[in-house]
């Protein structure tokens, strides 16, 4: 029997042509990439931190102070025994002046005038025609918020603090002189709530509102020895704002 030498088909890859082929694969690789780079780049999108152009801040940005000026009719109704037993209740025309200083926040300052008539001395036909007379000139501080802020309408609620000059002309012969009425004043000090709606109208530069509140105002009136008054009760107000954008 022969003996056949047997030999390899191909010769094998040792270690040292492997570590030679490295080369070939690295610049395969570089080229694949320095073709694919450019269509890559083209085709990936935007990353959300790109910079984007410089605009103007808004004229809204820029002023965030948005004052108006509001003319209103406000309904006192008193709640104090003696002063509703007397005067009922008594008009106030008020004006005020706020700035909206966010969306929702809105303060202002106000004043205003009322006045009433009533009779003292009602206790029988013999004091008739014994009028009294009631002024009333509030001055108030007060903040509102928007709990329903819409470009068309608003549903605000506030506070309010209050300082009114009140003066009270008593009938003829209640002072020390019997042919001259008496009059005493002084001022009142008070804190109220209130709550109601607004509607936006034409382009956003006018707007009418209703509200109402309680208020609780108290204070002494006629000097040193002077007597208690009471302002306080439930009101309620009708106005129109004109807006300074």
């Amino acid at each position: 029997m022969s003996r056949r030498t047997l030999r390899p088909r191909g010769p094998r890859a040792g270690p040292a042509a492997v570590r030679r082929r490295w080369p070939v694969v690295l610049v395969v690789l570089v080229v694949l990439v320095a073709l694919l780079a450019p269509a890559l780049l083209l085709a990936a999108p935007e990353p959300e931190f790109a910079v984007e152009p410089l605009t103007p801040p808004s004229a809204k940005a820029r002023a965030p102070l948005q004052p108006a000026l509001e003319a209103g009719l406000r309904w006192l109704a008193l709640l104090q025994d003696d002063m509703d037993e007397v005067y009922g209740s008594l008009p106030v025309l008020e004006a005020r002046l706020g700035a909206r200083l966010s969306e929702r926040n809105f303060v202002y300052l106000g004043a205003g005038y009322g006045w009433a008539s009533g009779d003292l001395l009602n206790h029988g036909p013999t004091f008739e025609g014994l009028g009294s007379e009631l002024a009333v000139v509030p001055l108030e501080l007060g903040q509102r918020w928007d709990l329903a802020p819409r470009p068309d309408f608003r549903v605000n609620l506030g506070w309010r603090l209050e300082l009114a000059w009140v003066r009270e002309t008593l009938p003829v012969g209640s002072g020390l002189d019997a042919d001259q009425p008496l009059r005493e004043s002084g001022w009142l000090r008070g804190f109220g709530v209130s709550v109601g709606p607004e509607w936006t109208l034409g382009h956003g530069r006018q707007a009418i509102g209703l509200e109402t509140g309680l208020v609780g105002s108290g204070g002494t009136i006629g000097g040193r020895y002077g007597r208690d008054s009471n302002l306080s009760g439930a009101w309620a107000r009708v106005y129109l704002a004109a807006r300074f954008q």
